[in-house]
């Protein structure tokens, strides 16, 4: 996907459908850009502050079941407006559950937007052609890695900065293809270069380098091993490295989605190459990160990206003390 067809997806969205359909493609869901998706449907949906918000549930396949997740969507909106259903990777779905959601795409409730996502949907069945008659469909494809400098020099563009070409290239290098990421990262060396016009390759070295990068890993791996106090030893450098709530726990999340990906590529027996290309691995983490997938089995994955969610749900309301609800978060994981 180009910058200019990511674009063009988002400005022509609408909330008038009562289902949506979000699929990958032949490379894979790219979660910035469904998470970009959803986003822009609930601000259409919702106002800011408005309790309706609460009315949005997720739900992920095939753990959470397509019956109790379309039991949601049938449900009258708590507080007024519409409701919304989430079903994250229901391309995992099996018979008895595609019949369910079938069932529920033959008369959608119309006081609800229910929301599909999947990396590689089978279209021969007929639980995605139901889907498809009802619903609008997005095709998601992540970058090729030569269009990324595109969505880097838009992104500066925006923020009323420039980038120098071998400034992409070293972030590039030091983070991989991940747009996300790259996105964090921009926003730091923005602040980092202050008045300064333009990021410069040495304005990349000096602020990213690999520190974090081993950081994250090395947190993740204490978190798989039930090493309480190693991983908040690590969470206390993180924070004095400044990185903020937000930061970590979109990090953990962002780890959580890639070993759930890292899984279904090693269960295909993809070579190590192809997990670091697909998930923005840098080489000299794979072999780390391919033991982190053996170690933490699907229960724990779901288990775990729900109370990151929940983590980060709750560093949003007033007078939340943003430190013990990570505390409170490593320690919960650490003891999955």
């Amino acid at each position: 996907m180009n910058y200019r067809k990511y674009r063009d997806t988002i400005s022509k969205l609408s909330s008038d459908k009562p289902v949506y359909l979000l699929e990958g493609g032949k490379r894979g869901c790219e979660n910035y850009f469904r998470d970009r998706i959803i986003l822009r449907l609930k601000k259409l949906m919702f106002e800011e502050g408005d309790r309706s918000m609460m009315n949005v549930d997720s739900f992920y396949a095939p753990d959470d079941g397509a019956r109790t997740a379309c039991d949601a969507a049938r449900s009258v909106p708590f507080f007024g407006g519409k409701n919304m259903a989430i079903i994250y990777h229901a391309d995992r779905y099996r018979e008895p559950d595609q019949r369910a959601l079938e069932a529920y795409l033959a008369s959608p409730n119309p006081y609800c937007v229910m929301i599909l996502t999947g990396s590689k949907f089978d279209r021969r069945k007929k639980f995605y052609k139901s889907a498809k008659r009802v619903s609008e469909v997005i095709s998601i494809e992540p970058p090729y890695d030569s269009m990324i400098p595109e969505y880097v020099n838009a992104y500066i563009r925006s923020k009323q900065k420039q980038i120098t070409p071998e400034a992409v290239t070293e972030l590039l290098e030091n983070i991989g293809p991940d747009i996300g990421r790259m996105f964090m990262e921009l926003d730091k060396l923005i602040i980092y270069i202050g008045d300064e016009p333009a990021i410069m390759p040495a304005h990349v070295q000096e602020l990213i380098g690999f520190s974090r990068e081993e950081s994250n890993f090395h947190l993740c791996e204490a978190v798989l091993e039930q090493k309480t106090g190693q991983a908040l030893r690590i969470l206390s450098i993180l924070r004095e490295d400044g990185a903020s709530l937000q930061e970590i726990t979109g990090m953990l999340r962002w780890q959580m989605e890639r070993l759930w990906r890292g899984r279904d590529l090693m269960e295909e027996g993809a070579a190590s190459d192809r997990i670091t290309r697909e998930l923005g691995i840098h080489p000299r983490f794979v072999q780390e990160f391919m033991t982190s997938v053996r170690k933490f089995p699907a229960s724990g994955l779901h288990s775990g990206y729900q109370q990151v969610l929940q983590a980060d749900w709750a560093s949003r309301q007033t007078g939340a003390d943003q430190d013990t609800i990570l505390d409170l978060l490593v320690l919960g994981l650490c003891r999955k």
